[in-house]
């Protein structure tokens, strides 16, 4: 099957497997597309990436061994006065010049709306909800996107959400009712890595990876909870992964404006591959504060590594991705208070965090594999060719 895959991904985890390795640096990044696209390769299909690129100063393709990567220039401002119109044109005329058996969207917005418009079987994949996007981080720019993610979701023929929760959101704000819930998948070597976890009670490390330093992520409260942590457990420490996380960046000043600085590693951004080898080597417990999830990557990672999660009782997915919570630790994580208290329960409970530990793996292998989320996309790629085909 020729596949076209549409959404950001990071493409300097697909530059190894292209014709002379080209330096494309790592694009509109979003590192496990790049795992779900080599996946689809290795099973067989020839996959085509369709994406944009902040640093791309023109339409280019480069190819590989069943796979090819088309990349289009994404504009660093302007993009909202005419509803990303650059970027879906670009990306469209890709999409007619190279047609594919099946396109594959990846969020309601320009690459649903350009797959959408070259009346291939199409197949889109809702990864959060406009309208809570909107209500969350109200402006001009999240009103343009919700009214392109509004298009995209009403018309098209095959559509998926990660998770129950965002697809109920869909539901009841769309009133778009035949859509099937496919999770994310956790990349395999995800599981070939096992976090280290050494027995110490009171030296613990802390570990989060969030994206953006922003209210909905609630990383403030998190610093402020690590403050209350490092008062009792002096010899803790908390690394912090993730764009506005790192050296100098936002977190970092908010920290230092509020003293909070002591025992804190500001990481940043990393390469996925290290963010996986620091997080299974020096992490004892990772700490998501997120107010919100619609399905929550980097939470299914951690407990994909073995490592003991803490998380909110209302965030989202969170719920459902950690079982109800018999494979995490769920608190209030709006209060600083209630989750520095969760925070120093867990250091103080090996045998808690062994439990957890295991049961959080075994839930996300048995229920969140990449095996599993291609099996069921090569169902609705075979259901979308075939919807296509009876109404020619």
């Amino acid at each position: 099957m020729r596949i076209g895959i549409a959404g950001p991904v990071t493409l300097s985890l697909l530059s190894p497997h292209l014709n002379d390795q080209p330096d494309l640096g790592d694009g509109y990044a979003f590192a496990p597309m790049a795992r779900w696209v080599l996946g689809l390769r290795d099973r067989g299909h020839h996959v085509s990436v369709f994406t944009l690129s902040p640093t791309a100063q023109r339409m280019e393709s480069y190819d590989g061994h069943q796979l090819t990567v088309h990349i289009a220039p994404y504009r660093p401002t302007g993009r909202a006065k005419n509803a990303f119109r650059d970027e879906r044109l670009s990306l469209q005329a890709m999409m007619t010049a190279y047609p594919q058996d099946v396109l594959h969207a990846h969020w309601t917005y320009e690459f649903a709306l350009a797959a959408l418009a070259t009346k291939q079987p199409v197949v889109v994949t809702a990864h959060d909800s406009p309208l809570d996007v909107l209500r969350l981080h109200p402006s001009a720019y999240r009103l343009v996107r919700a009214g392109m993610a509004a298009k995209a979701i009403i018309k098209a023929p095959s559509l998926t959400a990660v998770s129950p929760y965002l697809a109920d959101r869909l539901r009841s704000t769309f009133r778009r009712q035949n859509l099937r819930i496919i999770p994310n998948g956790v990349p395999d070597e995800v599981f070939e890595l096992q976090a280290a976890r050494p027995g110490r009670d009171t030296e613990l490390t802390f570990a989060s990876s969030m994206m953006g330093f922003t209210g909905l992520k609630n990383g403030a409260t998190l610093l402020r909870a690590f403050g209350k942590v490092r008062q009792q457990l002096p010899h803790t420490r908390l690394m912090m992964f993730g764009d506005g996380f790192g050296p100098q960046a936002e977190a970092y000043e908010y920290a230092r404006e509020h003293g909070l600085t002591e025992g804190i590693e500001f990481v940043g951004r990393v390469g996925y591959d290290t963010l996986l080898s620091r997080l299974s080597q020096e992490a004892d417990i990772l700490v998501h504060p997120s107010l919100e999830e619609s399905f929550g990557m980097a939470v299914a990672e951690a407990m994909g590594l073995g490592l003991p999660v803490i998380a909110g009782d209302k965030a989202g997915a969170l719920p459902w991705i950690t079982n109800g919570g018999q494979a995490a630790v769920l608190v209030d994580v709006v209060q600083d208070e209630i989750l520095a208290a969760a925070m120093l329960d867990l250091v103080r409970s090996p045998e808690r965090r062994d439990q957890l530990s295991t049961s959080a793996r075994l839930h996300i292998q048995n229920n969140f594999s990449l095996h599993r989320q291609l099996t069921d996309y090569e169902q609705e790629y075979a259901a979308a060719i075939n919807r296509q085909q009876m109404h020619k």
